[in-house]
């Protein structure tokens, strides 16, 4: 439900949450929005808080087979996540 709005409005409403659970690879683009939050707050690359991202969520998922899994090829994700 999250995606990156989802990390926005919640922030606008001053909630940190201190878990992310994401289910399904949709809700995934959430974490990209929580990166960079969390880059623009220390002043460090992302692999400096990848660890830390990665410790604040939670993935599950109900289709544990390929045709369940959302696949972008990297030049459609640079085309629109270059700005990450």
């Amino acid at each position: 439900m999250l995606r990156i709005v989802g990390v926005r409005a919640l922030q606008a409403l001053g909630i940190e949450p201190g878990l992310y659970h994401l289910n399904e690879g949709r809700a995934a683009f959430c974490l990209l929005e929580v990166a960079r939050l969390e880059i623009q707050k220390t002043g460090q690359s992302f692999y400096d808080i990848e660890a830390t991202v990665r410790d604040r969520c939670v993935f599950t998922t109900h289709t544990p087979v390929p045709a369940g899994h959302d696949v972008f090829s990297a030049d459609l994700m640079d085309s629109f996540f270059a700005h990450y």
